[in-house]
């Protein structure tokens, strides 16, 4: 969840988390993409 970081599996095209947090699942994958590099300290090389 990009919420509450907690791990969840989509059932269905909408991930809907615990802490009331849902969207589309490939939204939800695109912003824990974008955030990834932000998450562990390493930026992406241009």
């Amino acid at each position: 969840c990009p919420i509450c970081a907690k791990r969840n599996k989509a059932m269905d095209r909408t991930y809907r988390c615990s802490c009331g947090f849902h969207a589309h699942r490939d939204r939800v994958g695109a912003i824990n993409i974008m955030r990834q590099p932000m998450a562990d300290g390493k930026s992406l090389s241009a």
